[in-house]
């Protein structure tokens, strides 16, 4: 079965669901009980969603780089200012 979001009128598909997906998606629901800054918690789930979708797609979801590591660093999740 293919999975697909729709944000704004465009579609992207997902990877299949595996146990690796769904370890790394017990891992993101988990993140309120711990007590990780909530920019630890963002970063780590802009870091889930990145292994969804492309990084083109981050960009148009969340409108900046996420968390690519080159070029111009507008929003880098890695260089979120506390």
């Amino acid at each position: 079965m293919q999975y697909t979001v729709i944000f704004n009128r465009k579609s992207y598909d997902l990877p299949k669901k595996t146990m690796a997906i769904w370890e790394d998606l017990d891992s993101i629901f988990k993140l309120d009980a711990t007590n990780l800054p909530n920019r630890e918690k963002y970063k780590k789930m802009i870091e889930f969603i990145a292994k969804l979708v492309s990084q083109e797609a981050i960009e148009e979801i969340f409108g900046y780089r996420g968390t690519r590591r080159d070029g111009p660093k507008r929003h880098h999740a890695s260089n979120l200012q506390s």
